[in-house]
């Protein structure tokens, strides 16, 4: 594996589980949620497919959603992944409901959002590695000429 190993790819695992579980109350749904949000945030900031790799180990633990599974498992429920009647927090009004599928909506859009930026940040690093080569191209040609020059 290129890059990050999976030693690393754990350690992110399990702090973003650490994390999730710090404020996902009793809902797995919730946690998982929490834990996807996390792992996008991290795989985001990460180089090339680094990325990708973390997503990949963190969907092999079971707990990362798609957003299509998530849309499957918050069916009937509030954001926080409990049905709805049932949440302490008083997700209840019919209102939240539509601002939840609002927030979705919104959610999607931040994931699309920092797929963007990872594309980004990985044409950046091709644009820095060709930039080198280029340079480099150029110092060689430049030594040639400056060789070819001195034997005249």
């Amino acid at each position: 594996m290129k890059g990050a190993d999976m030693c690393e790819y754990q350690e992110i695992i399990d702090d973003a589980r650490v994390e999730a579980m710090a404020g996902s109350g009793s809902s797995y749904e919730f946690y998982c949620k929490r834990f996807t949000r996390i792992i996008d945030q991290k795989a985001a900031g990460l180089p090339g497919n680094e990325g990708n790799g973390l997503r990949d180990a963190a969907k092999a633990s079971g707990d990362y959603m798609t957003p299509e599974e998530e849309r499957e498992a918050f069916k009937g429920c509030c954001q926080h992944g409990i049905e709805w009647g049932c949440c302490p927090a008083g997700c209840d009004d019919l209102e939240d409901w539509h601002d939840e599928i609002g927030a979705m909506e919104i959610d999607e859009a931040v994931i699309a959002e920092l797929k963007a930026e990872e594309e980004q940040a990985r044409l950046d690093e091709i644009a820095a590695r060709d930039a080198k080569v280029l340079d480099k191209i150029a110092e060689i040609q430049c030594k040639r000429r400056g060789n070819v020059t001195g034997k005249s």
